[in-house]
């Protein structure tokens, strides 16, 4: 159980990295929110501009995010 605990935080963390990677092309990053700050606004993850100095996105789904940017396959996301 340990094994599956660690290899879906780093499936997760790895997404997280990639998503990242193509954003800041756009000079934008995603965020995992703070437990005590925003976070009942923002959700578990949001999108920051660093341009604008603007958050773009809340409350975004990180499996269906990477989807759109097409860092997924379609049969990978349930």
């Amino acid at each position: 159980m340990k094994n599956e605990i660690t290899e879906k935080s780093s499936s997760t963390s790895a997404l997280i990295a990639r998503i990242n990677r193509k954003l800041a092309h756009q000079d934008q990053k995603l965020h995992k929110t703070r437990p005590c700050i925003g976070y009942n606004q923002l959700g578990d993850y949001y999108i920051k501009d660093y341009n604008r100095n603007f958050i773009v996105a809340s409350n975004v789904d990180v499996v269906k995010l990477a989807h759109e940017l097409k860092l997924t396959k379609a049969s990978d996301v349930k």
